[in-house]
């Protein structure tokens, strides 16, 4: 598992995450809408095991949550779902630094 800043994931999201990439927002679906990275998917936490089909096929995962807790832990429990096959990316400071930075929140 890497780390990536939010300044980087920002990079990354500015320029069009390709089709091999995927932004996980772990987060419950409330915390999910009241503010979240643009074009990340909200899985929870919870059901991180039962989305391994929707991220099969893909070679970078960036996860995400509030302040990097709940992310590590779906880190982990990924990797040992899907192996090398994935290269997983904790996204350091979670949504939170993200706000911090001034970077722009998709809320729905």
């Amino acid at each position: 598992m890497g780390r990536v800043s939010v300044h980087e994931l920002e990079k990354q999201v500015s320029g069009g995450l390709g089709s091999e990439d995927l932004l996980i927002d772990v987060r419950e679906p409330d915390e999910f809408a009241s503010g979240h990275v643009p074009g990340a998917e909200n899985i929870p936490l919870s059901n991180v095991a039962g989305a391994v089909t929707r991220i099969s096929g893909r070679k970078r995962l960036f996860v995400i949550c509030q302040r990097g807790g709940r992310s590590i832990q779906a880190c982990g429990e990924l990797a040992g779902l899907l192996g090398s096959e994935v290269a997983l990316f904790n996204v350091d400071g979670g949504t939170s630094a993200w706000i911090d930075a001034g970077f722009k929140v998709d809320k729905t």
